[in-house]
């Protein structure tokens, strides 16, 4: 309902389309035709909560180019995504992905992460797989969780900490520069600051972008549209509370207490 309010709002034509909980049929109606037929100018793949099968694959075996689609969240298409020793597959060539965080691995943090992790055999994750947009995300969001604990023990003042705890430790959270620059990561990412009030930390976006051999940053940052959004975000949480409540008979959604007045 967000989507299709701010497409409205900006004279856009919207269409939705479900994917198959799995691979595409290769019989039958299959969703990636109907966009295909549709020739949309762009379509955003929302992979947030991961997507099983090979949407991607499916996407342009229905003869889109991967170039029209921009991603949230990650398909698991990983080898579609990394450079070969061969000759390349550039099925996803031009294929765009929205981020928090800069391409590539040339920090100093990166550094110590193959040094001490990597090279000593503590990770699952092959160096040959990384950096790629999804590695660097887990490195921010590894750093997010850090730094929420390291407040939530300072807060606290003591090194075991609780749920409670830890959420204050969370909205304590302010990555400024000199921070970033002290984890061996200037230039990763923006400011991040958090509060009791701001659990998303008012964080601009950028597109990468794959162009067959490695992600680069295309355009500049993309300021959400807050004042537009939050309506339609609190319009849509009122209503999907509702049909929560109307279809389990429960209360649905609690309204969040409270932050406590600022000192």
């Amino acid at each position: 309902p967000v989507l299709r309010a701010l497409a409205a709002e900006a004279g856009l034509a919207f269409r939705a389309y479900a994917l198959p909980d799995g691979a595409a049929p290769e019989d039958g109606p299959s969703p990636w035709r109907a966009v295909r037929a549709a020739d949309p100018d762009a379509v955003i793949l929302d992979a947030t909560a991961g997507l099983p099968g090979t949407p991607l694959r499916d996407a342009a075996a229905a003869g889109l180019a991967l170039n029209r689609v921009v991603t949230v969240g990650w398909t698991g298409e990983d080898d579609l995504l990394r450079p070969a020793s061969g000759a390349r597959d550039l099925t996803a060539k031009g294929l765009r992905i929205v981020t928090w965080h800069a391409p590539g691995d040339s920090f100093p943090a990166f550094d110590q992460i193959d040094q001490l992790v990597i090279d000593a055999g503590l990770s699952r994750t092959p160096k040959e797989d990384s950096p790629g947009p999804l590695y660097n995300r887990g490195v921010y969001a590894g750093v997010i969780l850090a730094e929420g604990i390291r407040n939530g023990q300072r807060l606290a003042g003591r090194p075991r900490i609780d749920g409670a705890e830890m959420r204050r430790g969370l909205e304590a959270i302010n990555l400024d520069p000199v921070r970033w620059k002290e984890l061996g990561l200037v230039g990763f990412a923006r400011r991040l600051r958090l509060s009791c009030a701001d659990h998303s930390g008012r964080r601009p976006v950028t597109v990468q972008e794959w162009t067959g051999a490695r992600w680069v940053q295309v355009g500049d940052e993309i300021q959400p549209p807050r004042e537009r959004l939050g309506a339609h975000l609190d319009a849509a949480v009122a209503a999907h509370a509702e049909r929560v409540a109307t279809e389990t008979g429960t209360a649905g959604a609690q309204p969040r207490q409270p932050c406590p007045a600022s000192p």
